[in-house]
């Protein structure tokens, strides 16, 4: 009988079925690491566990800025940085700009953005009028202002005394193209040098009124206000009487009080009921993503959404409305923050015993004149506002976090007025009183 062989083990094929083994699990353990990778996930070799992580998403205008969390320089705008949850102190600095800081919280599989407008250290001053300013008032859509040249009856300037409004859309001033629009001349019997200039809430007229120091006094009830029509130059100003100026004043109100009641309108009610309530001079960012209000009495912004969004500003918020107090509340996110605290409003009373038939009309008048002038302005990226402040103006966030101060210099009142494209500001300032008795437009170039 024949002896069968013995049966022999390959060992060639069993390091192959090892080796492919190997191989797929090898893929399989780099796929689960890639996916956590991509996750967020990092290898803490301190704790020896692998642990979520955050990312930071900072980006800075102008771009190419250095960037140094808890001050270690780690990278340059614009960019996204993965990172382990905690609290981060962020710098981001340009060289000739203002370094910017917040402190910021990272949390796991949460993208945290930080937007750092830089701004110069030395701003350059451009004078854009020659002429004199005078009361010089931004309108409703932020878009134009209307200013006085002041009247001089020398031959050679007789004819630039007047009423004018700019277009601040169409770019700066240039002779051959954009320029001011004369609306009406001041003449020997009717000079408009000492009026004060009032927007209708459609901008398609402006009312010249003549107070002393925004009083209504005894004159008040002599002389009239002039109406003029916006996209008519040079014309013969419209007077309004008592009772003309009364039913304008009211379509005025009534004009007004519509836009209101479209923009409560276009909020979620339990925000629009409050509003409605105790807040004015509400006013949309140009996004139309944040509102910034003035509180008129005491209430509590009650949660719109709920529950609460993830990965929303940091910044503590304030939801307890005080009069006077100024706010900006974040639609998005429904984050409500206090931006100036104790800001009373202007008084628009008036002497009764002085002026009474016309009374109501006064106030009316006075209020649109205070109301037009305003210390906090949002700046066109909807991320800032401009604010006046003890003859300093600031550029601060919305949230009310990096003050910081574009301008010290001499100024004319609270005319301070941001350019409807960003870049710069506008103020009215006289740098030269020997040579010139009124002062000018200037821009505070930004860029």
């Amino acid at each position: 009988m024949p002896i069968l062989p013995f049966p022999c083990y390959n060992y060639n094929v069993g390091k192959r079925i090892f080796a492919s083994v190997i191989l797929i699990l090898f893929i399989l353990a780099a796929a689960y690491l890639l996916t956590n990778f991509g996750m967020g996930y990092r290898f803490d070799f301190g704790k020896k566990i692998l642990t979520t992580t955050g990312i930071l998403a900072l980006s800075s205008s102008p771009q190419g800025a250095s960037i140094y969390i808890n001050d270690k320089l780690t990278s340059a705008t614009n960019t996204s940085i993965n990172i382990v949850p905690d609290w981060y102190d962020i710098r981001i600095e340009k060289e000739g700009y203002i370094p910017w800081r917040k402190r910021v919280p990272v949390k796991g599989e949460i993208v945290t953005k930080a937007e750092a407008l830089l701004l110069p250290q030395t701003p350059s001053l451009k004078p854009l009028t020659t002429s004199g300013v005078l009361s010089p008032v931004l309108s409703p859509s932020r878009n134009q202002i209307a200013y006085i040249v002041p009247f001089d009856a020398t031959p050679s300037a007789i004819q630039k005394g007047g009423i004018y409004v700019w277009n601040l859309t169409q770019g700066p001033l240039n002779p051959l193209g954009n320029s001011p629009q004369l609306l009406a001349r001041s003449t020997n019997n009717l000079d408009f040098t000492n009026s004060t200039l009032i927007w209708s809430p459609d901008e398609k007229q402006i009312a010249a009124a003549f107070f002393e120091d925004n009083k209504i006094l005894t004159e008040s009830l002599i002389l009239p206000l002039y109406i003029l029509e916006t996209g008519i130059t040079d014309q013969i100003p419209t007077p309004a009487y008592s009772d003309s100026l009364n039913f304008l004043l009211s379509t005025w109100e009534e004009q007004e009080s519509e836009n209101t009641d479209r923009l409560l309108a276009s909020l979620p009610l339990r925000l629009s009921t409050v509003l409605e309530d105790v807040a004015t001079n509400i006013e949309l960012s140009e996004d139309e993503n944040k509102i910034l209000y003035q509180a008129t009495g005491s209430a509590s912004l009650p949660p719109i959404i709920t529950p609460p969004l993830i990965g929303t500003n940091s910044t503590p918020e304030d939801r307890n409305l005080k009069p006077d107090n100024i706010y900006i509340y974040d639609l998005k996110e429904d984050k409500n923050f206090l931006v100036k605290q104790n800001s009373p409003a202007k008084s628009t009373e008036v002497n009764e015993d002085i002026l009474n038939p016309d009374l109501e009309i006064a106030k009316k008048i006075l209020r649109r004149i205070v109301n037009s002038h305003q210390d906090i302005r949002w700046y066109p990226d909807s991320n800032h506002f401009v604010m006046l402040e003890n003859g300093t103006i600031y550029i601060t966030e919305y949230d009310g976090l990096n003050k910081t101060t574009v301008y010290a210099g001499p100024l004319e009142d609270s005319y301070v007025f941001p350019w409807p494209s960003g870049g710069r500001i506008l103020i009215l300032t006289n740098y030269n009183k020997a040579g010139s008795a009124s002062p000018n437009l200037y821009a505070v170039d930004l860029r």
